[in-house]
């Protein structure tokens, strides 16, 4: 019989951690989902503010945590090492 209230944050982690060990992975925790859609988002061309809105903070400073920026992009960017302009 499915649960008759709201799952709880462990209720949620539990699920997840479940799951994804089922599936073979590990180290894979609902925490870790936030970090993956915030992380999506900005990839995609979002903003912090539509992060911040997904994971319903009222700050965005809040969702700043959950932001990781992808550097492989960003090293193409950068000149060799002596060789700035």
């Amino acid at each position: 019989m499915p649960p008759l209230t709201a799952l709880s944050r462990t209720g949620i982690s539990n699920v997840v951690t479940k799951y994804a060990r089922l599936a073979g992975l590990e180290g894979v925790y609902a925490h870790r989902l936030r970090h993956t859609l915030a992380s999506q988002v900005l990839s995609a061309g979002g903003t912090i503010r539509q992060v911040s809105e997904l994971l319903g903070h009222t700050d965005p400073a809040s969702a700043m945590s959950y932001a990781r920026v992808d550097m492989a992009p960003l090293r193409g960017m950068a000149p060799p090492w002596g060789r700035l302009p």
